[in-house]
């Protein structure tokens, strides 16, 4: 599991509601597991640890991003 600080960038790989294909996006982490279950109770009121709420400028927003999803994770 990787180890992510809020404030950290995170690149992970997500699926383009659009086209259905996979993109690669890079966004900003703002929370972890905890973060996650508070913002969207009903829909991850039971994420991992290893989960964490990324924002991504342009392009929708806040993402909740699985461990397995994260390619590279670099400085804030």
């Amino acid at each position: 599991m990787k180890k992510i600080k809020v404030g950290q960038k995170v690149r992970f790989k997500s699926i383009d509601d659009f086209a259905g294909k996979e993109v690669t996006l890079t966004g900003k982490a703002i929370g972890n597991a905890e973060a996650v279950r508070k913002r969207f109770p009903e829909e991850c009121g039971e994420a991992p640890d290893g989960t964490y709420l990324v924002k991504v400028e342009g392009r929708g927003g806040l993402h909740v991003v699985y461990d397995s999803e994260i390619i590279s994770v670099g400085g804030s």
